[in-house]
């Protein structure tokens, strides 16, 4: 357990506040960088496309709360933003 302390400790005192928000409620550090991965890898249109899909296909009908439904769009469009990035140097 303090290893896991240790380096989540040393993941989020090397991240942007940006970075921080998308991955503040991830507890094991194998998980913060499969999302670190996930948001920051360079990606293929593809990848972009099915980004932007699930940002058109977030319907507040499966979220019991505005805020979840708010919640899951941020987090869909942080992706594809994220996605589009590494396309710009």
């Amino acid at each position: 357990m303090k290893g896991t302390n240790e380096a989540m400790f040393s993941i989020v005192m090397t991240c942007e506040q940006k970075v921080k928000d998308q991955i503040w409620c991830i507890t094991l550090p194998l998980e913060v960088w499969k999302r670190l991965k996930e948001l920051y890898e360079p990606l293929n249109a593809s990848t972009q496309f099915d980004h932007l899909s699930s940002i058109w296909n977030t319907s507040l009908n499966n979220y019991s709360s505005i805020t979840e439904y708010c919640s899951a769009l941020e987090v869909a469009m942080t992706n594809f933003v994220a996605s589009r990035a590494a396309e710009f140097p």
